[in-house]
């Protein structure tokens, strides 16, 4: 069984026209060495909204996220050099992320992200469908 998690991740562009520059970065960087990353954990969804009319989804739900599997690995990489690949400012980025990791025990989230909008968000809750 192991320890599971649910795992999510948004990237979007500072500047809309710039978006097919952040495809092109998740397809090199995220996708082609993690070709199991296919449209089941991974979608480009568009908002209408004219500040963020497009953003990059991954999520995965009830996944093994251990630090010492490769995908995970390659995941990390690409989010630790983030800031030195696309930062243009003190904190000002050409593109942005946010990424949330909710783990089995209660206390255990993991939130990063670099500034930006709020996308993710976490809730644990029982609800009753009476």
């Amino acid at each position: 069984m192991g320890y599971r998690s649910d795992v999510a991740l948004v990237m979007y562009p500072k500047k809309p026209e710039d978006f097919h520059l952040l495809k092109l970065y998740v397809d090199e960087s995220l996708i082609a060495p993690n070709p199991e990353w296919d449209e089941d954990y991974y979608e480009i969804i568009e908002t209408g909204m004219s500040d963020l009319p497009k953003y990059i989804k991954f999520y995965w739900e009830s996944t093994k996220w251990y630090d010492s599997f490769d995908s995970v690995m390659i995941f990390t990489n690409a989010m630790n050099n983030w800031a030195e690949l696309f930062e243009l400012d003190d904190h000002e980025y050409k593109f942005h992320f946010e990424f949330m990791r909710i783990g089995e025990e209660y206390e255990d989230i993991e939130n990063n992200c670099s500034d930006g909008f709020n996308i993710l968000g976490a809730v644990r809750r029982i609800e009753f469908y009476a």
